[in-house]
């Protein structure tokens, strides 16, 4: 367990069992007053805490880690005076950060997350608007699939990232369930399971697929889809901030970061102007390349079938309208000149797949756009995404029978 993750720097826990391992003694030789005493073992509970039980919370994982450790040392190796300096400092300290942070907001506004951000942005350009009371569940780890037949002859399993769980809708409205709904209409019954999680690529679904065993795992006749595209570009985006970079190096960074960017007005303004978020290219679509060989490789060694499906994005419309125009210069150049690059070689990689399925124009008849943001879609963009894997779906049905 490291302060930093994967760091060179040592374990906090043998940096404080060094410390510990002197007994209750202050360095004068003098054992500490039953106060002192009693606040060691505190942060002795803190350090095994740290151990055992930090690793389970991101955020909590790297200020655990700091708390234990100075609160370790300053408890038991530090003079009584030398501590008094130390807690009137960080007091001080957090006076002025504190005053400064109210200023700042009070100057500003209150500071809307990008998430409200965005929705303001929504209702006032005429895009789409997300139901407060939509369902989002899940049963047994997987976004729930409306409408799925008890018993049915195959299964459909697709994979994807966040656009494949589709938290912008309600359980019914997610792509998998406008499949469901669409193979129940047409009499084919079939059972579309949501292996959609937020971040995947087809190298993790890759990996998530080949771990499925027992009655989830593929059978013979099964179908394979991997619904891919923006995140396998998002992992050949190369951040120009170093703060990002940080980010990247040291996992446990990444979430207080973002938790100061959404809370914090001065931090905000702090990673504005040190350049946080912008990207450019490096390309490393081998990955997903040898990520797909190795998918279809598997599926059919299953007796399955593998489906490769090319996802449409905001910067892939050909003719996008005034909201989806205003949408896309909302994100910056950055965006738009890496995306521009890297995404042809996505295509190319995906598209190079016997039976892959190329859906980027699948939106071009749907007003108002369906665009939640860059890549996300509200109910009626995944109807009309579905349609074109119900059409794969059904080809490979019939080149069965």
């Amino acid at each position: 367990m490291w302060l930093f993750g994967a760091s060179s720097l040592p374990p906090i826990a043998t940096s404080l069992v060094a410390v510990a391992s002197e007994g209750a003694q202050r360095r004068d030789g003098r054992s500490l007053p039953r106060r002192e005493f009693v606040l060691s073992i505190v942060a002795t509970i803190a350090v095994i805490l740290d151990l055992f039980i930090a690793e389970s919370f991101t955020f909590g994982n790297l200020a655990v880690r700091w708390v234990t450790a100075t609160w370790a040392v300053a408890v038991i190796a530090l003079p009584r005076e030398a501590r008094r300096v130390l807690a009137a400092n960080l007091f001080a300290l957090l006076l002025v950060a504190s005053i400064a942070e109210v200023g700042t907001q009070v100057v500003l506004g209150r500071r809307l997350s990008s998430e409200e951000v965005l929705a303001q942005f929504r209702v006032e350009s005429g895009g789409p608007r997300l139901d407060p009371d939509r369902r989002v569940t899940e049963i047994d780890g997987l976004r729930t699939t409306i409408a799925q037949p008890a018993d049915p002859d195959f299964r459909v399993f697709v994979f994807g990232g966040s656009t494949v769980y589709c938290s912008e809708v309600d359980d019914a409205e997610t792509l998998p369930s406008a499949l469901q709904a669409l193979l129940n209409a047409s009499g084919v019954r079939a059972s579309v399971l949501n292996f959609g999680k937020v971040i995947v690529d087809a190298v993790f679904s890759n990996a998530w697929l080949q771990s499925l065993t027992g009655e989830v795992r593929p059978r013979p006749g099964d179908i394979v889809i991997f619904y891919i595209g923006v995140n396998d570009a998002g992992a050949s985006f190369s951040h120009t901030s170093r703060i990002d970079r940080w980010a990247a190096q040291y996992d446990n960074l990444a979430v207080p970061m973002g938790f100061l960017n959404r809370h914090s007005a001065i931090a905000s303004q702090v990673f504005a102007w040190l350049g946080r978020g912008r990207v450019t290219p490096n390309d490393q679509t081998s990955a997903l390349a040898a990520a797909l060989d190795d998918a279809r490789r598997y599926t059919e060694e299953l007796g399955a079938r593998f489906v490769p499906v090319l996802q449409p994005t905001l910067f892939t419309e050909a003719s996008p309208d005034r909201y989806e125009s205003r949408l896309a210069a909302r994100y910056g150049d950055d965006l738009a000149r890496t995306l521009a690059e890297i995404y042809p070689r996505v295509s190319e990689r995906v598209l190079a797949v016997p039976g892959a399925v190329d859906a980027r124009g699948s939106l071009a008849s749907v007003s108002p756009s369906p665009f939640v943001d860059w890549m996300h879609l509200d109910a009626r963009g995944n109807a009309a995404i579905s349609e074109v894997l119900l059409e794969s779906v059904l080809s490979l049905v019939e080149r069965r029978s």
